[in-house]
């Protein structure tokens, strides 16, 4: 296995592509530890990066298992999956 960067004509063929895209907790203003949302305050902004980027995947990759790779680890992708 190789891992490196490119563009979405790399991922041509690839069986597994990793996605670690999202907005970070300061940008999103999930920086309150006494809110009991927090970072599923993040969950709208992150559907609309994953709505720019699974189309692409999509395109050139449609037999690919897509991987998200979340902070936190138990964050609901559910509700960010069925909005896509």
């Amino acid at each position: 296995m190789r891992i490196r960067p490119g563009g979405y004509e790399d991922l041509a063929d690839a069986s597994i592509v990793v996605i670690t895209a999202g907005i970070n907790e300061q940008a999103g203003k999930a920086i309150d530890r006494e809110d009991n949302l927090g970072r599923l305050r993040l969950l709208p902004h992150n559907a609309s990066v994953y709505k720019d980027i699974i189309p692409c995947l999509a395109r050139v990759a449609p037999h690919a298992t897509i991987l998200f790779v979340t902070d936190p680890p138990r964050c609901r992708l559910q509700p960010v999956i069925c909005t896509l």
